[in-house]
């Protein structure tokens, strides 16, 4: 299985869901996602922008998980993750989650 694919079939597990239940959520058919899944078929841009939309997960993930892309920096799946979803927060909410992590960095 290729990257992607572990990937996905990682996430798919936490989410309770299946292939069905990912290809319903991103508009294409499970035999796609399993192919996806199973190294048989290089998902374009636009499905994996949509497969990120779908689990919640940065599309950069998806992306250089997929090899569409190089990961610029080397960060952990926990990083790219954390980072994507504070950048969805307001800025004053992101203030608050650097003081945070300010304060636990002091500790």
């Amino acid at each position: 299985m290729n990257p992607l694919g572990k990937y996905l079939t990682s996430e798919l597990k936490n989410k309770h869901w299946d292939q069905v239940d990912l290809a319903r959520a991103v508009c294409t058919t499970e035999p796609t996602i399993s192919r996806i899944i199973s190294g048989k078929h290089n998902p374009s841009f636009k499905l994996c922008n949509a497969i990120s939309k779908a689990l919640g997960l940065p599309p950069e993930l998806v992306l250089e998980k997929a090899g569409l892309i190089l990961k610029k920096i080397k960060q952990t799946t926990m990083v790219t993750t954390i980072t994507h979803k504070v950048s969805m927060l307001s800025e004053k909410d992101q203030k608050i989650i650097l003081r945070i992590i300010e304060t636990m960095l002091e500790e």
